[in-house]
């Protein structure tokens, strides 16, 4: 509620999929700031929990959960920076939540409740993770991120915008890095959850594909049929 209640008056929606995708720099920039003020307003709160409630070694746990939730939130707010300000990663980005809308309204269960809006742990997720994973050479290219969430919560949705958006960012930069090549290995223990994966992951692989193909519209109208097709096998 404080996402949409800071952003309100302009009449953006900086959990929309659809208008992360459309979004100019400057609007994008201040959408995902807000998401990132929220997310620091919420840390201030705890701050004042744990001074007012919290003793012993339950504070010195929660001290030390607190203090990687800080870390993560300048990673964010780092990530904000980085993808407005390199237009390759700006344009991945974009490209991911339009993929990932195109794939949500091509579900006819999902899209009878409407266009695809992002939980603000998902988009969380894809800030914290999204720029260390498409560049090799970033200094936080070593840390594994962990998405723990209950099932049917949306952690798929949260890291298949985030393979959309490396192998986006992979196939606009081909020529500086060889090529789009293979961006993501998934294995399930369960075959019933690997058939329905796969299904998912095949609907967004199929997204981009479409985006690519000029089927369906890149956001600043640009062709991006010289780019390398993708694929999932």
């Amino acid at each position: 509620h404080e996402v949409f209640s800071a952003l309100g008056k302009n009449g953006f929606d900086p959990l929309s999929a659809m208008a992360l995708a459309a979004a100019d720099t400057s609007v994008l920039r201040t959408g995902l700031k807000a998401v990132c003020d929220c997310y620091e307003r919420w840390l201030k709160g705890q701050e004042d929990l744990l001074v007012k409630k919290v003793t012993g070694a339950h504070a010195v746990t929660a001290r030390v959960n607190l203090d990687q939730c800080a870390n993560v939130l300048g990673r964010m707010q780092r990530a904000v920076d980085e993808i407005c300000s390199d237009p390759l990663l700006a344009r991945a980005f974009r490209l991911s939540n339009l993929a990932m809308h195109t794939q949500h309204q091509w579900d006819l269960e999902k899209s009878k409740h409407g266009a695809l809006r992002w939980r603000p742990f998902q988009l969380g997720f894809l800030l914290l993770s999204a720029v260390s994973a498409a560049k090799s050479d970033h200094a936080d290219r070593e840390v594994m991120d962990l998405l723990w969430f209950p099932t049917g919560g949306g952690k798929t949705e949260a890291y298949l915008a985030l393979i959309a958006m490396v192998a986006f960012y992979r196939r606009l930069s081909a020529e500086k890095s060889n090529g789009g090549g293979v961006a993501a290995l998934m294995r399930y223990t369960l075959r019933l959850l690997t058939t329905q994966q796969f299904a998912r992951s095949t609907a967004m692989i199929l997204a981009c594909e479409a985006i690519r193909a000029g089927r369906i519209s890149a956001p600043d109208k640009s062709s991006l049929k010289s780019l390398a097709p993708f694929s999932i096998g």
